[in-house]
């Protein structure tokens, strides 16, 4: 941003909160236009640390790596899938396109896999199965102390509930995010016996008002006696280590799994990862039916090669010789 003129400052910086599925439809819109064909390949390896991220941060999954390995084998074992390929044909739905990007695809995918993992969980070869209702109850808390709600799903009145960790995290978030850059550079101890009257001279009169209001310089704050420093592990940090602990020490537990139990927790992936990725739960929803349907037709080509086999195993064996059509002799 620094070697860009002032003019070009409100082009590059986001003129709105990012909503749901706009991510997305750019990278669709924009794709066509910038590549030399429709399509795009990228190699699974290179979303690994996507997965790994999802599983441990974001699902707070104690046997994540595990989790890993699964949808690995999963991915080139029954999907056949060592590439992604995004097809950016205009004749394509927009639904079809979305299914098709990276991510929906990969959150089908750690869905499904999940879905296994809490209903066989033992006979996937796991070290230990989890207690599902252990699992959400302790995700949704940890959510509710550190994550930030996306936009529509809070009121401004939520904010007088958070946490200090969160409420740092949201400021930090506000400085790096909805703050002009023009302003973050004047704001930089660094820059300023370096900036002159004359390298501010765009910034609107009303922005300099509010500037000269308020602060924004991160250098102002300074900590509290109480608070944590940067020696000590980050407050986030250990709620999120506490809890993983929480999930291990439960881990023996190994509930039956019921349909609603298993449809409870398909719900709760779709709604989370939607989230996550910043996508509609339709576009998750669908990546996953689609992930499940193929499996289901591969089980059933393999049970109908089971039966050609015996079928074919059966018409090879030798046949007894046939009893003598002679009568017996007195």
């Amino acid at each position: 941003m620094k070697r860009f003129p002032q003019e070009y400052f409100n082009r590059l910086e986001p003129a709105r909160l990012p909503e749901q599925d706009i991510f997305v439809n750019k990278v669709l819109k924009l794709a066509p236009i910038i590549l030399d064909s429709n399509t795009l390949t990228q190699s699974l390896n290179y979303y690994y640390p996507f997965i790994f991220r999802i599983l441990s941060t974001c699902l707070l999954l104690p046997n994540a790596p595990e989790l890993m390995v699964m949808i690995h084998r999963f991915c080139h074992q029954e999907l056949k899938d060592q590439e992604l390929t995004i097809n950016y044909d205009a004749d394509l739905t927009r639904a079809d396109r979305f299914v098709q990007f990276p991510e929906v695809k990969l959150a089908g995918i750690i869905v499904f896999v999940i879905k296994l993992h809490f209903v066989f969980g033992g006979a996937l070869c796991l070290s230990y199965k989890i207690d599902y209702n252990k699992w959400l109850s302790t995700v949704e808390k940890y959510d509710l102390q550190n994550e930030i709600p996306l936009i529509g799903s809070s009121t401004s009145s939520d904010l007088l509930s958070y946490s200090d960790t969160k409420i740092t995290e949201y400021c930090k978030w506000v400085y790096n995010s909805i703050v002009p850059y023009a302003h973050k550079e004047a704001d930089d101890p660094a820059n300023q016996n370096d900036l002159a009257e004359e390298d501010h001279a765009d910034i609107p009169l009303l922005e300099k008002r509010l500037y000269q209001i308020f602060n924004f310089d991160q250098s102002s704050f300074s900590l509290q006696e109480d608070e944590v420093t940067s020696s000590q592990t980050p407050l986030s940090n250990i709620d999120f280590i506490s809890r993983i602990a929480l999930l291990s020490s439960t881990s023996k537990l190994n509930r039956s799994i019921r349909a609603e139990d298993s449809q409870t927790i398909e719900s709760f992936l779709i709604k989370k990862l939607a989230d996550y990725i910043n996508v509609s739960p339709t576009s998750i929803k669908k990546s996953y039916l689609i992930i499940e349907s193929i499996i289901a037709n591969s089980l059933s080509e393999n049970a109908n090669f089971e039966i050609i086999n015996s079928s074919t195993k059966l018409s090879q064996r030798p046949r007894s010789a046939s009893p003598s059509s002679e009568p017996f002799s007195a």
